[in-house]
């Protein structure tokens, strides 16, 4: 039997399979121009708006001095002004205090035709138990790491920027282990790069993996800061992020350097397929006018569609489910809390507490008895719905748990998270039953046959998978899609699966034999979400090209081009009773759709923020939206149903 390399050999292996790629995507030669040099396609596209968070800690109080932080930090503002016309803000020796205030500050200011670059240099260090990395501000002592700033300080302002796109430069010691998952690095393409320009990017480059990584060596700067600042001055087009990671890889690996920098999503933070792009000052945004705002409209009294507003949360309302007797509500959200209430008159029946990370799923249980919470803590929790009292805490991860779905018998919950593992439950115990194994990145969705004896998980390592439930074995891996599969989902009848995917396509297998029975193409950007309605007959696909689509699932071939939102389509629900679908998106704004003809049969307005999530009733008579702005809304159905808004 072959021994596993050894963790030197493993970064040399690394650094060549990245070599390799850059040889494969046109990297420098001595025939032609580098890759950031090179003219691009994007040239003549609008922009938006570019801001820098720079933070250059030197001066500690409690750790030892370092020589090129400020230094570093204020030479990439002088090329990010000079270079790149963007707006600075420069924090030298900055407190834990200072940076998380800028960050909170940047959250309330940008707009969606913002784009954010923040770049931290200083000391990091790591939790050896947790294997979590930290930045240490100014004013950080050694052993006390509640004065570090984590990735979840970071992750909760970051994902509640309305910006475009976000990238996190990390020059600091262990600054890798707050890396996520792997690049994409299929978005180098040109094309593909052009189609996603305009999806939301939440992204993070680090100076090293788990390794100490060097302040100086580079003529005045950090080796790091040096290769960074050579490839923001050799630009002459348009370039992406992953464009400038390779361009400071190569030079660290000429530069012979024991360090590798790595370049990932940041998960947990709203990612959309996206890439932060960097504009030259000479063909920037000064010729472009500013893309118009996207109106937002209230509710009215008279609305015979407005129902009540659901107001509890302090923060993004993330996700919302119906309980099967349609009774109860349930809400979660970006304040950490769970919320339970009452249908008929929208009273709070139970305020769930005990999440330390904001909520992202709830889901009732079939039976009507238990409520579950899934958690960026790691953590799930299954509540009685009759006390509010929590009877199990699931915890199987350290990284946030996303998705969850009940088996039909209410027997068992399988959780996923961004671990690239799902986990199967017992509720009436809370015991671990079988982990599911074997995706190479994180979970994006997972759910259970409607006869409860499989379950199927959506992965970002652009496959989904098919297990057998009672012994968590793996039974089908589906493959043919080109990035990360979003969403899951089985045909009322449990013989079809659709998988949909930033790649921006959707596809329907056959559950049994693992065959593709079709590509659903036609959007032009990456597709959200997925669900079958009509009874099984079609299949609607919502995407980030601000529309969806409605598909037959016997021939594989459109039905309808859905337009109305004015912004990314990011959810859909289909009725229960197979009649209608919802569709949720960014301008704040859910439509109705009739789910044979795709006929728009309602629009709902009242949110001033992006919608995050839908749901409909059991009956089918009523819907519930929850949104970024703080709130749920529930709306009733028109009772005959005709083409006309409701706002």
């Amino acid at each position: 039997m072959a021994s596993a390399p050894s963790a030197q050999t493993q970064r040399v292996l690394y650094k060549l399979a990245i070599l390799s790629l850059l040889v494969a995507c046109g990297a420098e030669s001595t025939q032609g121009p580098s890759a950031l040099q090179r003219p691009h396609p994007l040239q003549g596209m609008e922009f938006g708006t570019y801001h820098a968070l720079i933070i250059g800690n030197e001066n500690y109080r409690y750790l030892r001095q370092l020589d090129y932080a400020i230094d570093d930090s204020e030479a990439l503002q002088r090329v990010l002004t000079r270079n790149y016309d963007f707006k600075v803000t420069l924090l030298r020796d900055a407190t834990r205090t200072e940076i998380i205030d800028a960050l909170y500050a940047l959250r309330r200011t940008l707009t969606e035709y913002d784009n954010l670059l923040i770049y931290y240099s200083g000391h990091g260090s790591r939790d050896e138990p947790t294997e979590i990395g930290y930045w240490q501000p100014i004013d950080a002592r050694p052993e006390h790491p509640a004065e570090w700033i984590s990735p979840s300080d970071l992750r909760a302002p970051i994902q509640a920027m309305r910006a475009k796109h976000v990238l996190i430069i990390s020059d600091s010691c262990f600054a890798g282990i707050m890396k996520s998952a792997p690049a994409h690095f299929d978005a180098l393409q040109p094309e593909f790069v052009k189609k996603l320009a305009r999806l939301r990017a939440r992204q993070i480059m680090t100076s090293g993996g788990d390794e100490p990584v060097i302040d100086g060596g580079g003529s005045g700067h950090s080796v790091f800061a040096r290769a960074l600042l050579e490839a923001l001055t050799k630009e002459s087009g348009v370039f992406d992020a992953n464009a400038l990671y390779y361009q400071v890889l190569r030079t660290i690996n000429h530069a012979v350097v024991l360090q590798s920098p790595q370049m990932s999503e940041f998960l947990g933070t709203g990612h959309k397929g996206g890439n932060f792009l960097f504009v030259p000052r000479a063909i920037g945004n000064q010729t472009h006018a500013s893309p118009p705002r996207l109106g937002r409209a209230s509710p009215t009294s008279h609305s015979n569609h407005y129902q009540q507003t659901i107001a509890g949360h302090s923060g993004p309302v993330l996700t919302v489910a119906f309980s099967p007797d349609g009774q109860y509500l349930a809400t979660g959200g970006w304040d950490h809390l769970a919320m339970v209430w009452n249908v008929s008159n929208g009273r709070l029946v139970h305020k769930l507490t005990g999440h330390s990370e904001p909520v992202g799923n709830v889901a009732f249980s079939p039976d009507g008895q238990l409520l579950v919470t899934a958690s960026w803590d790691g953590t799930a929790k299954l509540w009685s719905i009759r006390s509010g009292h929590p009877l199990h805490t699931l915890s199987g991860s350290l990284e946030p748990m996303t998705n969850s779905a009940f088996s039909a018998n209410s027997r068992y919950l399988v959780t996923a998270g961004t671990d690239n593992q799902a986990l199967l439950w017992d509720t009436r115990s809370g015991q671990l039953s079988q982990r599911l194994e074997g995706h190479k990145a994180a979970l994006q969705a997972v759910t259970f046959s409607p006869d409860g004896s499989l379950i199927a998980t959506a992965s970002a390592d652009t496959t989904a998978r098919l297990w057998d439930a009672a012994t968590g074995k793996l039974l089908l891996t589906f493959e043919g899609h080109q990035a990360e599969v979003s969403t899951v989902a089985f045909s009322g009848d449990g013989e079809r699966i659709l998988t949909t995917s930033r790649d921006s396509t959707a596809s329907l297998w056959h559950t049994k034999t693992g065959k593709r029975l079709h590509r659903l193409k036609g959007h032009e950007a990456a597709v959200a979400s997925g669900a079958f309605c009509a009874g099984g007959k079609h299949v609607v696909t919502t995407s980030w090209d601000h529309s969806s689509t409605l598909w037959n699932t016997q021939t594989g071939h459109p039905i309808a081009t859905l337009v109305g939102h004015e912004g990314a389509v990011l959810g859909v629900a289909a009725s229960p009773d197979g009649m209608y679908f919802l569709t949720v998106g960014e301008d704040a704004t859910a439509l109705l759709w009739d789910a044979q003809s795709g006929r728009r049969v309602a629009q709902f307005q009242g949110h001033t923020d992006s919608i995050a999530a839908a749901a409909f009733s059991p009956d089918s008579r009523s819907i519930a939206t929850a949104s970024f702005d703080g709130s749920a809304i529930l709306w009733s159905l028109p009772s005959t149903t005709s083409h006309q808004s409701a706002h």
